[in-house]
């Protein structure tokens, strides 16, 4: 068990930090070091001090129980300057003053299993067994006796379980003093020192996500009587609105169906029949009792639960911008990871409306992904020294991640025959016909390529290639916004007599044809790869002349 001492010898500036902000400590130190006059005074069992004309006392473990009667309303650099400067002020450990100290609450570690719910809050300790039964669980990190735990929910919150002070000096970025992200945190770090936690409720979507659902059904009822036609813009604006609550709900994967469905609705294309099936599907068997498949599965929650990973070799095989019709743009990256025989990808994405300043032209021009500009990993391999992947190959630039660039060659696995990676995407959706059939990253050489054409609508374009052993691609893409870029480059290139010999890009399978989105491409005769979204990006001696 910890007490105040105890708890406020343990604080440095990144504990403090965390609570504030760091701006908020760099101010109280420069008052720390300018306050030569400031008084101090530690008691049995709390603390005081005046500061810059202010008082502050703290009498029991936790931020919360710190106080400053400055006109600020919540937090101050005081109180950062206080904490800070109380180490050297308070008793040393084992003297009678600290001895006589009433104790902070039993350690997380040592409390019987029965007594969670009134330590972390029956409510939230319901939600977290809710969350670990259907396989929700945050990214643990210990360090000495500390255990930090990161959950990737609509947002991502950071759980802080200091090795001093306990429950009480528990810090969650969400700012709620007992949430349900702390609960998970305690409990899955229990569970790994083998202590016992109360037993887990059967698996089920919670209240929310069920009216999200059902709300859902309406929808998808309503698009199916009135049919394609009679579907205008304003039905549609409901569908992406309804796709941002899905994901709010914590259902990503329907989310990311939803807003597949809604984007080829505004296309007029074929394929919405295909995505209509796929997301009817995917909420019958969110609906059946018990799912087809793994909750979890079904949902899509993990698909941005990360992995820690070091020494990973990554060559980047493109870079994309991108927008979508919700009001969202942002980038991504490509690598290829021999030693996963996978494709990763790191993104950065805003919504328009919230944060119009964000050019992403700009962030990319500027991008840094642990520590290692864009511009070196472009044409050579780079290696991510410290970093994490999710399942679903996604890159994290979070706090900790570490690149560096390497010596080499960039070595992409081009492939001559298509048929077998479209037989394992066809086997995949066997095996689980709820699988959302998310696009696959691949890069194919070119052996044939026709004319590009604008489609019959007038919002697309395509273009018919062949690999080597005679599969036929369209090559596709839309006229408008950023995707604009992508046909001009192809368009430039073909007046020029330039031929691709291979292309990069997402493959997908509809109505029975190949399809892909190009994001890079080598032409013929020429080594490196071009973007074709940001032709601007590679430097001049990469690009063809």
């Amino acid at each position: 068990m910890s007490t105040l001492f105890d708890w406020i010898r343990s604080l440095d500036e990144d504990s403090v930090a965390a609570w504030a902000n760091k701006g908020l400590v760099r101010r109280g130190l420069k008052v720390l070091a300018d306050s030569a006059d400031a008084h101090w005074a530690c008691g049995a069992g709390e603390a005081t001090a005046r500061i810059d004309g202010f008082t502050q006392h703290i009498g029991r473990v936790g931020f919360e129980h710190a106080r400053c009667d400055c006109p600020a309303q919540v937090t101050c650099h005081h109180l950062c300057a206080f904490l800070l400067g109380l180490g050297r002020h308070v008793p040393a450990a084992g003297t009678a003053e600290n001895a006589v100290e009433s104790a902070a609450a039993p350690d997380w570690r040592l409390l019987d299993s029965d007594k969670l719910g009134a330590a972390l809050g029956a409510a939230a300790l319901r939600k977290a067994l809710q969350w670990l039964a259907n396989d929700i669980e945050a990214d643990l990190e210990h360090q000495a006796g500390s255990v930090s735990g990161t959950l990737a929910l609509a947002e991502a919150v950071t759980v802080r379980l200091p090795a001093v002070g306990g429950l009480a000096a528990a810090l969650c970025t969400c700012r709620k003093p007992a949430c349900a992200h702390r609960a998970l945190v305690v409990l899955q770090a229990r569970r790994e020192a083998g202590q016992p936690i109360p037993p887990l409720p059967p698996v089920a979507l919670d209240a929310d996500a069920g009216d999200k659902l059902a709300h859902l059904h309406g929808w998808l009822t309503s698009l199916v009587i009135q049919g394609w036609s009679g579907s205008g813009q304003a039905f549609l604006d409901q569908g992406e609105a309804l796709a941002v609550e899905l994901r709010q709900a914590q259902i990503p994967r329907v989310c990311a169906a939803l807003q597949q469905l809604v984007a080829l609705l505004r296309q007029d294309s074929g394929g919405a029949q295909d995505a209509l099936a796929s997301l009817w599907m995917l909420l019958r068997g969110l609906q059946a009792s018990p799912p087809p498949r793994p909750l979890r599965e079904l949902t899509g929650v993990h698909r941005r639960g990360y992995g820690a990973v070091s020494d990973l070799e990554l060559h980047c095989a493109g870079v994309e911008r991108w927008e979508t019709a919700g009001g969202h743009h942002g980038f991504s990256v490509h690598f290829w990871a021999p030693a996963r025989q996978a494709w990763l990808a790191w993104s950065e994405v805003r919504q328009k409306a919230l944060a119009p300043e964000w050019d992403p032209d700009q962030a990319l021009a500027q991008a840094d992904l642990g520590g290692l500009a864009l511009a070196s990993m472009l044409g050579a391999p780079c290696t991510l020294v410290a970093g994490w992947v999710s399942a679903n190959g996604r890159l994290s630039g979070r706090d900790g991640t570490r690149m560096q660039a390497t010596h080499g060659q960039l070595r992409l696995p081009v492939l001559d025959n298509l048929a077998p990676l479209v037989a394992r995407m066809a086997a995949d959706l066997h095996a689980d016909p709820w699988r959302l059939a998310a696009p696959a990253a691949c890069s194919i050489a070119i052996t044939e390529q026709g004319p590009l054409n604008d489609e019959r609508n007038g919002g697309a374009w395509s273009m018919q290639v062949r690999d080597a052993a005679g599969n036929r691609v369209r090559l596709q893409g839309e006229v408008d916004g950023v995707n604009a870029l992508v046909r001009e480059e192809l368009n430039k290139a073909q007046r020029l007599g330039m031929r691709i010999s291979a292309v990069f890009g997402m493959l997908r399978i509809e109505q029975g044809e190949l399809l892909m989105r190009p994001i890079s491409v080598r032409w013929s005769g020429s080594a490196p790869w071009r973007d074709l979204s940001v032709p601007w990006l590679r430097t001049d001696k990469e690009k063809p002349g």
